[in-house]
């Protein structure tokens, strides 16, 4: 029922269909706000992850750093530690650092050829009681 006038107090009888579209306007406007609130919480969390990745991304790699020096300077390092090249504090360095770390000591044994081999030295064992002097634990790595 509509009511023609909002003076008066008679109601007329509304036109066949109009309650229908009314409440099919009701639960398309309910459709939208539900979608709209679950896009907003998408979106939050889309933004969430965006921020915590650039964030995440920003922060400075930890990179394994041995004797005073990372890999990532080593291996910066290698084609002249293996020519022999290098200031002898930078050496020093370097093999401090390959007494330490495997991966760096099989990366330059790789890059070594057999006519510039170099003593590599090897990380004592925890049994070993020979100082840190003693040269005799040493190997030679000349690999192609």
């Amino acid at each position: 029922m509509t009511q023609p006038d909002p003076n008066s107090e008679k109601w007329n009888q509304c036109p066949p269909g109009q309650l229908n579209q009314l409440a099919d306007r009701l639960q398309a406007t309910r459709r939208t706000r539900s979608m709209l609130r679950q896009l907003r919480v998408v979106a939050g969390a889309a933004t969430v992850l965006l921020v915590s990745i650039l964030i995440f991304n920003r922060l400075p790699e930890q990179q394994p750093s041995f004797g005073g020096i990372p890999c990532s300077e080593v291996l910066r390092q290698a084609d002249g530690f293996v020519a022999g090249e290098l200031d002898s504090a930078i050496v020093q360095t370097i093999e401090n650092h390959l007494e330490h770390c495997a991966a760096c000591r099989k990366k330059i044994a790789a890059m070594q050829n057999p006519n510039m081999s170099r003593i590599v030295p090897q990380r004592k064992s925890a049994g070993t009681t020979a100082s840190r002097n003693d040269k005799s634990e040493t190997v030679v790595i000349a690999t192609r």
